[in-house]
């Protein structure tokens, strides 16, 4: 049996982990955006940072000098995507491998006193959530591999998930976006694909090609086990031999796995062809 209240109200899960400083700061820019429709999510979260302070302050006391001497001996694997490009079921799939450690949702979601709270309170977290995401119906529990924007944000970072609690906040996401007749989410989404890969670019450039490799979606989802093998061969990783028997349960565990469908209008496919041409004649494909 779910909690329904929660699984409602997904951001209430993304920001009730921020430490009271962050939140603090967030509701400073986001004043003149209260509205009684997102008055109770305010509340709430509130709630819930304060209750996260003697937590974090317990686990600084507690941890700090441990986690501040940690050395980092091998160098980290970094999955970089847009939503819905797959990133998700790389990292479950890179997960299989146990030389890898990911951040899982639990820790994401709470990031200041994970140390501390993890053993007693993650099972409330998975009681709470729901088993699938809503989006994609991707498996989703507090032990899943989780992307570390959350965490991010929730220690105060910038973050395009400060939308979810006030959407009408015009953003620097969206204010170089002109695209009036969009709603607000779409902007969001169209700007950050701009933003994202106009960032990889530019950050990109002087990688060697050893260290870099580029892998789409419809190519993993075709053929995940050649794919990974050709991610560990150019990128110089150890374990896929030991691995591989891991990566094939994996999917075939996940081989009734069923997308959401989603009705595409012309108009938008001809304006996403139009807005994103740049980066989608580069790589060859365009939206259909």
């Amino acid at each position: 049996m779910k909690l329904n209240f929660l699984n409602e109200h997904v951001h209430l899960k993304i920001w009730s982990g921020m430490t009271l400083r962050a939140w603090l700061k967030v509701l400073s820019k986001n004043c003149l955006n209260l509205r009684l429709t997102n008055l109770h999510s305010v509340l709430f979260i509130t709630v819930f940072c304060c209750l996260n302070l003697p937590w974090m302050i317990a686990e600084y006391l507690l941890y700090h000098k441990k986690t501040g001497s940690t050395e980092i001996k091998r160098d980290p694997v970094f999955i970089i995507g847009h939503w819905r490009s797959g990133t998700t079921l790389l990292h479950e799939l890179l997960n299989q491998d146990k030389q890898f450690a990911a951040p899982n949702t639990y820790q994401c979601f709470f990031p200041s006193h994970f140390l501390l709270t993890e053993p007693f309170f993650r099972r409330i977290l998975d009681f709470v959530m729901p088993e699938k995401r809503p989006m994609d119906n991707m498996k989703l529990n507090g032990i899943s591999p989780q992307e570390d924007e959350f965490a991010l944000c929730n220690l105060g970072a910038p973050s395009p998930y400060e939308w979810l609690i006030f959407p009408r906040e015009e953003s620097f996401f969206l204010q170089s976006l002109k695209i009036d007749f969009l709603s607000p989410a779409e902007r969001l989404v169209i700007k950050t694909f701009d933003l994202l890969h106009e960032t990889i670019e530019e950050e990109t450039r002087d990688i060697p090609p050893a260290h870099l490799i580029e892998l789409d979606f419809e190519s993993l989802i075709a053929d995940p086990i050649a794919n990974l093998k050709r991610i560990y061969s150019q990128l110089q990783l150890e374990g896929f031999v030991e691995t591989r028997e891991a990566f094939i349960t994996y999917t075939r565990e996940h081989q009734n796995y069923k997308k959401n469908s989603y009705e595409i209008r012309p108009e938008d496919i001809n304006l996403l062809n139009n807005v994103w041409g740049r980066f989608i004649r580069d790589k060859d494909r365009s939206i259909q």
